[in-house]
């Protein structure tokens, strides 16, 4: 997982009332995306019966495609992309919770 950053490579932004994201810097810069139905799932192998790695899930919708394409945008790097956003902010947000306890 890449760790982004607030502020660097990506910002928080409002969209139609709600937080959007908009990538600051690199591969698609200035596109403007929000999230929907966020989930961690659990899984386990079902032959061996152990514990896997959690698994992150996500719908995305592109409010503002800065000039790429749908074909740029629906691809398996952008959503990779937007997953390490999304991990990064969800991690840092599980340690500001942990650091004021």
């Amino acid at each position: 997982m890449v760790d982004y950053k607030e502020n660097i490579d990506y910002n928080f932004v409002e969209v139609n009332g709600a937080a959007g994201l908009k990538i600051s810097s690199g591969q698609y810069e200035n596109v403007i995306y929000t999230y929907s139905n966020v989930s961690i799932s659990e899984a386990k192998d079902e032959i061996t019966d152990e514990d896997l790695p959690a698994m992150l899930s996500f719908n995305f919708d592109v409010v503002d495609t800065s000039g790429y394409t749908d074909e740029e945008l629906y691809t398996v790097e952008f959503k990779n992309k937007i997953g390490d956003i999304l991990m990064s902010i969800l991690t840092k947000s599980v340690e500001n919770i942990i650091e004021h306890e």
